[in-house]
């Protein structure tokens, strides 16, 4: 007869369990921060793009600004909205001519022909 086989695990096979568990705590645990990363990331991308937009704004306002405390705007403005002339000019302001109104007789001609009376 042979000799009689040992029922059981050896030390050998309970290292490999070991070693293939921490293996796949340490796969989920780096597919985690790799998903974080990615999140992080294209919000970075997003807020980045904010930011640049918020800046190309701030350049038009400073630039607004800017034009805003000019000589050349104030006169503008005191020309356009204020109806302001210089010290010699003539200020003109133009308005409409008033529609003709239409008379009584068109008017019932009109009705006439739709009506058909």
């Amino acid at each position: 007869m042979s000799a009689p086989r040992q029922q059981g695990i050896s030390a050998q096979q309970i290292l490999n369990v070991v070693m293939v568990a921490i293996a796949i705590f340490l796969l989920a645990v780096l597919a985690q921060r790799i998903a974080t990363s990615i999140v992080l990331w294209r919000q970075t991308q997003v807020l980045q793009a904010e930011v640049d937009a918020q800046r190309t704004e701030t350049g038009r306002l400073e630039k607004r600004k800017r034009y805003v405390q000019t000589d050349e705007y104030v006169e503008a403005v005191a020309r356009r909205d204020m109806k302001m002339a210089k010290p010699g000019e003539v200020a003109v302001i133009a308005t409409l001519a008033p529609a003709p109104q239409p008379t009584g007789a068109a008017s019932r001609d009109w009705w006439e022909q739709v009506v058909g009376h």
